[in-house]
């Protein structure tokens, strides 16, 4: 879906990593794997920039979950890289960071289960297992914006400051959440920008 979004778009030159192989449990070997993925493709960047001109500044790189920390490992590479996109994210780790209804619980998705784990690494995959739908609406709500939707969202220090109207009230500063994100200079305050969604696609609600 993505890929062909962006096709639509424009003139992008659209490359898919298949680490399916290397992503699944244990979450520990997941991990350290991704960090070599992303070495991987912080060569085949530079490789692209020696080898055919292409500039550090036009890659921007998409990843959700671990598929971030592919794009940040690959990032740390390639000096002046134009930008990384996480999806999916739980820490606020960005210039931008984006909390789409808070940033857990989705609408139109529906908490299947109720249970914890007692061993190492689960908090990044407990949310996950319980219900896929929410962590992967991320996914779905970028696709939206590439051509379908214009997400507006407000600098707030908490989603439930938001939701009451306290951020509405001191002239908050807006972004534009997705593919049409820009970084913000000379940001202050919290990083954190929220809005709500629909339940269905398209998301946005205007």
């Amino acid at each position: 879906l993505m890929k062909d979004e962006l096709l639509k778009e424009g003139p992008y030159n659209v490359i898919i990593v298949d680490w399916s192989d290397w992503n699944g449990f244990p979450y520990a070997q997941a991990v350290s794997n991704a960090r070599v993925v992303g070495a991987h493709v912080g060569k085949l960047i530079r490789l692209l920039m020696e080898n055919k001109g292409a500039r550090a500044q036009s890659f921007h790189l998409i990843g959700h979950s671990l598929g971030g920390q592919v794009s940040g490992w690959a990032g740390e590479r390639i000096p002046n890289l134009g930008r990384i996109t996480g999806l999916g994210i739980d820490e606020p780790i960005g210039d931008l960071d984006f909390y789409p209804n808070g940033g857990k619980k989705q609408p139109g998705c529906f908490y299947q289960y109720d249970f914890n784990f007692t061993y190492g690494f689960v908090d990044p995959i407990e949310d996950y297992i319980a219900n896929p739908c929410d962590h992967s609406r991320a996914n779905y709500l970028f696709v939206d914006s590439i051509n379908r939707c214009t997400f507006l969202a407000v600098q707030c220090e908490s989603y439930d400051s938001f939701t009451s109207g306290k951020c509405e009230e001191k002239g908050p500063l807006r972004s534009i959440m997705g593919l049409r994100a820009q970084k913000i200079p000379e940001l202050s305050g919290s990083r954190r920008f929220y809005l709500n969604t629909d339940d269905e696609s398209p998301y946005c609600m205007e």
